[in-house]
Formats: C-alpha cells, structure tokens, sequence
C-alpha cells in the first residue's frame, strides 16, 4: 500500500522534493498521507500540488499502476533494493522511479545540452558520447531532441549504454 501511495505521490509533477517531504514528515508515510489529505495540506505542496493530488486520489490507487501495464515499467521507491544507490544521498532523491529496461551498473555520465542545437554541438555530443559509450561508460541524458538526441545516438554507436531520463514520468 505505502508503494501505491508513493506513486500517488509522483503524480504531482508539480510538487517539490521540499513539498513531498514536508508531507511524509508531517503523516509519517505516504500511506497517512493519502489517507488524511484535505485541503489543509496546500500551504505545504503549493495549489497546483493540491489539485493534481486531489485529482488522482479521486482517480483511485490503482490508476497509476493500470496504467503502466502498457508502458512495461517497473516501480522503484528509495527502499527498493534496485534503486540505484547513487541517488540515495543526494538532498533531494526522487521518492519514485519507473524504469523501463534495467538500469545499468558501473561508471555513469550525463550528456546534455539544448534543443536548440547547432551541427557542431550534435556532432560533438555524438562523439562525446560514442567514445565514453565505447570505453564502457554509460551515456544518461533527458531524450530531448537537440543534444540529447545525439547523446542517445552516440552512445548507441559505441555500442555501450544509453539511459535516458525523463522529468515529466512515465506518461
């Protein structure tokens, strides 16, 4: 239960690591969160928060994971054992992963840049990356077009790992 209330979570884009903090700390889980929402949390999350949560709680639990039936994702939480341990002390960790494929181990890299791009940035990405991707390291970038395209792209060529990493989840 705590895991789909989590999920619920997420499904405020809107809200801040601070805010969902400031939440867990003050119902103790996700779970008495979910359970005790009412307006009086809105100074805590923002409007926006608010309503999105609202929203989705009226939704149900389940909507979330009906929905990722077709995306073929799996949920990772903090306590999850495949959460990836280098996320786990930065200040603000995202309290929810989905994750289509299996992440990788091992030595990492971001890769990004704007979508905006010039012929000498994509290039220059695409070597970047096709040469760390190459030498075994795995190439992360958002999967904007632009830099990060050819990041992806890159990497690909090397024949290594890509992961991309998209703020706006798993819709």
């Amino acid at each position: 239960m705590e895991t789909l209330c989590l999920m619920w979570l997420s499904a405020a884009g809107e809200m801040t690591a601070k805010g969902r903090e400031a939440l867990l700390e003050r119902f103790g889980s996700a779970e008495n969160a979910f359970s005790k929402f009412s307006e009086k949390v809105k100074p805590l999350i923002g409007p926006k928060a608010y309503e999105t949560l609202k929203k989705a709680r009226e939704d149900g639990l389940l909507a979330i994971p009906r929905a990722l039936i077709g995306f073929d994702a799996a949920v990772l939480t903090q306590k999850s054992p495949s959460y990836p341990r280098r996320l786990q002390p930065l200040d603000n960790p995202p309290g929810v992963l989905y994750v289509q494929g299996k992440l990788p181990d091992g030595p990492a890299v971001a890769v990004v840049g704007s979508r905006h791009d010039t012929r000498y940035g994509r290039e220059t990405a695409f070597k970047i990356a096709r040469g760390l991707s190459s030498a075994g390291v795995t190439v992360v970038s958002g999967l904007a077009r632009g830099i990060d395209t050819a990041a992806h792209r890159g990497a690909l060529a090397g024949g290594g790992k890509t992961v991309a990493v998209l703020g706006g989840g798993f819709n």
